[in-house]
């Protein structure tokens, strides 16, 4: 029994064809392949022996590690000791230069207040000794002197500073000359007038006329004050 090809055209071809001699046997092909397949499967697991397992740290291993790592940590302990040292004795400086320099510091203030008082002090000896014991006094209680001009009548010897008019007594006011527009205070030409006490200041004769009031007798050798 044929079957027909249905793409052929009234062709038949038979179930079974005789095999000839000279015809070549596949079975060598299918067993070259089958080799082959056999090959490429040792070549596989080659390759998977090859292949090395992965390596574990062995306690060893992990002994040394933690050792680096301690020792690490140490020292970085100890460098962070070391540095804090460093900082407390920067400081420990720091605060005994403030030290010193706030007690220069207090020591120089004292100093300058001490000074201070010193030159009131020594002011007001001068003063006092200026207007007492520094310059000649001659106590002349009730001693008459006639005044050439106006003289100024000032509040201490040789001050610039006027008398206050109101303060003096009738008998002496009477023989001053009040100038309130100009603010001044001046002897009358001719004025008699009582010295209780001379005084030098300068090269010149200064005398008191009254409490806080001076008139000058002799002015650069020129007798402004004539002694009665």
């Amino acid at each position: 029994m044929t079957n027909k090809n249905p793409y052929e055209n009234g062709v038949d071809i038979p179930d079974f064809v005789e095999k000839k001699d000279d015809d070549i046997d596949m079975s060598v092909f299918k067993m070259a392949d089958e080799q082959a397949n056999n090959n490429f499967d040792i070549e596989d697991d080659e390759y998977e022996d090859d292949e090395e397992p992965r390596r574990k740290l062995s306690p060893k291993g992990l002994m040394i590690i933690g050792g680096i790592v301690i020792v690490l940590l140490l020292v970085a302990a100890v460098s962070g000791w070391i540095f804090g040292i460093s900082k407390n004795n920067s400081l420990n400086k720091l605060e005994a230069e403030y030290t010193t320099l706030k007690t220069k510091y207090d020591d120089s203030a004292k100093q300058v207040e001490d000074l201070t008082n010193q030159i009131t002090i020594m002011k007001a000896e001068a003063e006092k000794s200026s207007s007492s014991s520094s310059s000649s006094i001659e106590e002349a209680p009730n001693t008459k002197y006639k005044m050439e001009g106006d003289v100024s009548v000032r509040k201490s010897a040789g001050s610039k500073e006027f008398a206050d008019f109101n303060k003096l007594p009738d008998a002496v006011a009477d023989q001053l000359y009040n100038n309130e527009d100009l603010e001044t205070l001046t002897t009358r030409d001719g004025a008699i007038l009582p010295v209780y006490e001379t005084k030098d200041v300068s090269g010149n004769t200064w005398g008191r006329i009254a409490d806080n009031a001076w008139v000058c007798l002799k002015f650069q050798g020129e007798e402004w004050g004539h002694k009665q």
